[in-house]
């Protein structure tokens, strides 16, 4: 079984770089689904799980079936991350 993980991070400077100080956000509703033809979108898929981020902005979905899957970031600005999960 497989694993995502992520954090949901306030980019004040716009650099993308996970690697400095910008500060999580908690609180945000995010939902996992399975994204059979992996293009990305979540609306042909089946909602999988939904958790929110702890106060670091960090989530974490595990015990998941190799298979495409798409993360919805649904308390912001409804973006949406493509992932594929190839650890059985």
């Amino acid at each position: 079984m497989g694993s995502i993980a992520g954090q949901v991070r306030n980019d004040l400077n716009y650099n993308g770089n996970p690697a400095d100080t910008d500060n999580g956000i908690g609180g945000v509703t995010i939902t996992l689904f399975t994204d059979p033809d992996g293009n990305g979108d979540s609306s042909d898929g089946v909602q999988v799980a939904k958790t929110a981020t702890d106060s670091e902005g960090r989530y974490l979905f595990t015990n998941l079936k190799p298979q495409n899957y798409v993360v919805v970031e649904a308390d912001l600005a409804e973006v949406a991350i493509h992932f594929r999960c190839d650890r059985a």
